[in-house]
Formats: structure tokens, sequence, C-alpha cells
């Protein structure tokens, strides 16, 4: 069968911090070596010191897969901002691992999610579960941008054609929240500005969730003019004196701090006047005010015009956190299959530091899902499942992801 263990390191010295989080990965899944891990670290780790830790400890044949992250998550441990590492290490008879690249993002992203879609489709893999991981900073102009996550999906979907997806997510990393680039790893080899995935096939299935953490604050208003990722006019009325309206004058909020605060919601579910349903719900978040022009400078360009929004309240429900677990542990074992490993994608504004929230919601994930185990990260952006089924990118979510396989 299918053994997995995790481990993590907040040592400063970037060789032994990987070092002694893959040999705490094997540990605990009971292995001397492995066929497959997964690497994470933070902005502050050199990057090919950490690599030449990790393979000090699992030798030169495990596949490797991994990326920067504003922070790491396990099942007994967790941090961001700082030295944080962390090692997830697979073995099995029965599962295979594919690995696919796809450099030069910027500016390339529908390309880039067609060319990925074709390589898994072409792949032994076939339609087997996919997590992927992309550059969501873009500093080749020399000035910070973002790559569109929406436009990867968007070729994705193309690529994927009248097949359809399969299960997937992923995220969007960037090197810490100072916005510094983020790199991967490909086996040895050091990345920046690309996408790199993860198929599991031969029995392996992957099943996900999104947490979501919004709820709607105002009615429906629409985008009445909008260019690229500024909305200028919601309601034919200046966006930001829209917004402004909205939050009111005693909320103590002026322009300058609508960035990376002010939430927009799209309710993609069909039903706009019914019970509010998270599973239903795209956010995209505010990056910042074009004050001339009172716009809205949005983290994606895909609120256009005549997009229905509505102003979001970030909120955090810990019972809904657990319960939405509990729910996909019970689907799993109702098919009859066993989990291996979690991967947690959470958003890093979701982090207390930056949330302003006294309790972390990473603390319910490493709860709920008991000795599974778990790795996980801090990201930018969030991509799963909608309601529909439809693969979407998120802000201000966590998407958890759980392989499993057959119990016999």
């Amino acid at each position: 069968m299918t053994s997995a263990g995790t481990g993590f390191s907040h040592r400063p010295d970037s060789y032994q911090a990987g070092h002694d989080a893959a040999t705490r990965a094997l540990a605990a899944a009971g292995l001397s070596t492995c066929d497959l891990a997964l690497l994470l670290a933070t902005s502050r780790h050199d990057l090919h010191q950490f690599v030449a830790g990790v393979r000090a400890v699992l030798g030169a044949a495990p596949r490797l897969l991994g990326t920067y992250a504003v922070g790491v998550i396990t099942n007994a441990a967790m941090g961001y901002d700082g030295y944080q590492g962390g090692v997830a290490v697979l073995a099995s008879s029965t599962v295979r691992a594919e690995l696919f690249v796809q450099p030069d993002l910027a500016g390339r992203e529908f390309a880039c999610g067609q060319a990925l879609a074709a390589a898994l489709a072409g792949s032994e893999a076939g339609d087997a579960n996919l997590l992927f991981f992309y550059d969501i900073i873009n500093r080749a102009s020399g000035r910070l941008q973002m790559n569109q996550g929406t436009a990867l999906v968007a070729g994705m979907t193309a690529g994927f054609g009248p097949t359809g997806w399969p299960t997937a997510s992923g995220a969007g990393i960037m090197g810490d929240m100072q916005f510094r680039l983020a790199h991967q790893w490909f086996d040895d080899e050091v990345l920046a500005g690309a996408v790199v995935g993860l198929a599991l096939g031969g029995g392996a299935r992957l099943h996900t969730t999104t947490l979501h953490g919004c709820q709607p604050s105002s009615a429906y208003h629409t985008v009445t003019k909008a260019e690229g990722s500024v909305i200028l006019e919601i309601d034919h009325r200046p966006a930001a004196e829209v917004v402004a309206g909205i939050i009111g004058p005693d909320s103590g909020m002026g322009f300058e701090d609508y960035g990376w605060f002010i939430t927009l919601g799209v309710n993609r579910g069909g039903d706009q006047w019914g019970d509010y349903q998270a599973e239903n719900y795209t956010n995209r978040m505010c990056v910042g005010v074009d004050r001339k022009r009172q716009g809205l400078v949005m983290v994606e360009p895909d609120l256009v015009e005549g997009s229905r929004v509505q102003l979001m309240r970030r909120s955090f429900d810990f019972t809904y956190i657990h319960a939405e677990i509990q729910r996909l542990l019970a689907d799993i074992a109702a098919q009859g299959r066993r989990p291996f490993l979690a991967f947690y994608i959470d958003c890093a504004g979701r982090a207390g530091a930056y949330s302003g929230n006294d309790e972390e919601d990473a603390h319910e994930v490493q709860k709920a899902l008991g000795t599974i185990p778990l790795l996980g990260l801090y990201a930018g952006s969030e991509i799963g499942q909608l309601s529909t089924g439809a693969i979407a990118q998120f802000n201000w979510t966590g998407v958890l992801n759980i392989w499993s396989e057959p119990l016999a």
C-alpha cells in the first residue's frame, strides 16, 4: 500500500532545515527511503542548500516537487514569515507520481495553462488528480505585477477540452508578504516564474473541499465600467465612492486602507436571492485604489462590466471548518478508501498576524485531520472547485486536499 509522513523545521540554516524536515518526514512515515517528496520553504531559505539537505537524507532517486511559501503547516507545527520549512514523503507499491512543469509564465498564463493540460492528458496519469503551483508575482518589467490565475485556469479549461478537468487544486505562490518572487523545485532544478504540477495515478484519488471565510455584507451591485483589473464604476458611480458609501463614515477607513482589505464576492451558483451558500462564491481582493479615477485595483481582471458583486465581510467560523472536513472524511470512508496524505492551501491573509484573529484556522485543520499526514502552505491565491463543479480561483479561502487509496 502507500506510506506517507511529514516533517517540519524552523532552523535558520537552510541545509540543516531541509535535512531535519526530511529526516522527520521519513521517521513519521516509518520509511528508510521514498519515491516522492514535496518540499516547502519560506523565502528566507536558500533553495539550493535546502534541497541539498533533503537529498542528503533521501538520496538521489526520489522525485522532488516544491515551492516557496509564506508559511508552512504540518500536523503538529505551523508558522509563517520566518525560517519555516516542510517536507512530505511518499512511498507506494501502487501509486505512481508524475511531475509537470511549464516555464516562462509571465504574460503567457493562458498558453501555459493549455500546455499543462495537454501534458497531463498525454501522460500515463491520464485523467488523474492534479495539484499545481504557479508563481503569482511577475517582475519581468522591473515593477510589481501579478500573473493572472484566472487566465491560467481558462487556458487549462481550454486544454482539457470536452473531457473536462480532473479533480484538481492549485495555489498562487509568492515568496513572502513583501511580494518577492516565488521559486519552485522541479527535481533538483530551481525555477522562477513557472507552473509546476503533480498527478498521482495508480489508484490514488484526490478529494477536495474549499473552506470559505467571507459572507456578504451588502446588496448586489453591478460593475458598469472596468479597465483590465481596475473597476472604475459600480452602479454608474465611481467604484471607490460606492464602497465608501457601503462601509459608512464610521468605519474609520480611508482609501489608503482598501488595499488587501476590501473584498468583492460573486455568486456563481445561479440563485441570487436564496439563502447564502459559501460554496457558490468566488471572492476577489482589492489591492489598491486608483485615486485619480476613484477606481478599485483588483488582484484579477475578471470583474468585468456586467458583473454582479457584493461587498464581503471576512469572518472565521471554526465550527464550519471542522464540519466540512468531517464531511469530506466521511465521504472518503463511505467510498471504501483510506486517506494517506493531506495538503492544505491557506490564504496568507487568513493567518492570525495578518487577519487580526487570535486563532489560526490551520489549527482547526490540524485537529480535524488527526493522524492523517498533513503538509500545507500559506499562499497568495487558491484554486479549487465551486458547487457547480467548475474549477475557479479564490481569495481568502482555504482549500483542503486529501489523497486516498482503496482499502483492499
